[in-house]
Parts: structure tokens; sequence; C-alpha cells
């Protein structure tokens, strides 16, 4: 149940500043940090396919997906390879974080061109990363909070990016609907603590849920609901 704060009236004499400062902070994180993520994605597959990674990698990934038991996944799979229909494999190969770790192990895996001299593991393992490397820089693996890989930057972080722009209208319409009047009775700093150490708790919940899980998890969903 959610008490929504109807009494309290909006009092511009006493304007929430730590409010106002973290919706603004929420707005030019998504508008301007954000904003290259799709672009980032983008160059990332399009490195994956120009390098003709695809043909190295698929065998070894049919065998990963088998060993996973995702049998009704590689089946959709190879019937987008037969049809030449590579972009949502493509994506999923460059976002499975636990496959390139499985191929580093597993070199023996890749299949490579047997007449090409310079198409060696090296060589794999340099334009690999390249790739990995654009796709990295994308704001949720960058400043996420992946359980896997907790740190206190990121306990942060994750509170102030968001996944779209619905993500964000959402989240900032209850936090000013129902912030003002908290930062009202308790004053900027400790709102300003509620908030951020709500953030905190509800990352950390997150993470002990699965702590092996890679996935990030982005979005001020924790802190205002501390603040609600």
């Amino acid at each position: 149940m959610v008490i929504l704060p109807t009494e309290k009236r909006f009092d511009w004499n006493h304007t929430p500043v730590m409010l106002f400062s973290i919706v603004l902070l929420n707005v030019l994180v998504f508008f301007f940090y954000q904003s290259g993520d799709d672009k980032k994605f983008m160059l990332a597959l399009e490195g994956y396919q120009q390098a003709n990674l695809l043909e190295t990698e698929w065998k070894a990934y049919q065998d990963y997906l088998r060993e996973q038991g995702e049998d009704e996944l590689l089946r959709s799979f190879q019937e987008q390879f037969v049809d030449q229909y590579h972009d949502e494999l493509v994506a999923s190969l460059v976002a499975d974080a636990d496959f390139y770790k499985h191929l580093e192990a597993h070199g023996e895996l890749l299949v490579f061109d047997p007449y090409d001299g310079g198409d060696t593991w090296e060589n794999w393992r340099r334009q690999r990363l390249r790739v990995n490397s654009l796709y990295g820089s994308i704001s949720a693996l960058q400043l996420g909070l992946v359980p896997n890989d907790l740190s206190p930057v990121t306990l942060i972080s994750h509170q102030f990016l968001h996944g779209g722009f619905m993500h964000l209208l959402g989240n900032m319409f209850f936090l000013v609907f129902c912030g003002f009047a908290v930062e009202a009775a308790i004053g900027a700093g400790l709102f300003l603590g509620l908030y951020l150490a709500s953030g905190v708790l509800g990352g950390l919940l997150f993470a002990v849920l699965d702590l092996q899980s890679g996935v990030p998890l982005v979005g001020a969903s924790g802190a205002i609901s501390g603040v609600m």
C-alpha cells in the first residue's frame, strides 16, 4: 500500500532543492550520458559481423547452448542461421559474457579457416576484445549494478541510470509526487541520505537473490521505494 501525501501542498518558500537536484541529475544522465548506448551497441554488432566472428564461433555456440540445456533457444538460432537472419543471433553472442569466458577456456572449440594464415587464435582474440570493449562501454554495463561484480560505486551509480524514457518518466513522477513531502518533513540532507541508502539496500536485495548473475540492474526504483 502507498500512502500519498495529499495533505501537503507545494511551498515555493521552502523549495525541495535536494529533490529537484536528484530529478535533474537523473534526467541529465539519461539524455547526455545514456543517449549514446544504442550507437555503441550497434557499433559492437557491426564490428562483430565485419570481422566474420560468427563463422568462427557458431559451432562452439551451438555446443555451448546444448551444454546449458537451451535447446529451444538453440533451435531458434539454427533456424535464423539457415534463413540468413543473424541480427538476434549476433546480439546474443556479443552480449553473452559467460560464452566468451567459455571460449577463452576452450579455444579449441573455435573453427578457423585453414587456408588463411592470419586467421589465428590471437587474431580472433584481438578482434573479439575490440567488440567486447565497444559493448562494455554501454552505461548499464559500466555503471549498472551487476550481482557477480558488486562495487561501492555501482551500488550508488545504478540509481541514476534508466532502461528507457518511460522507465525514467515513471520513476521521476513517483519521486516528485512523494518526495517533496518527505524532504519538507526531514530536510534536504536526511532526504539525500534516505534516498541513497534505500537505493543501496534495494540493490543489495536484488544482488543476493542471484549472486552469480551478470545481468545489470539500473533504475531508481529501490531509492524511490524508500521515499514512498
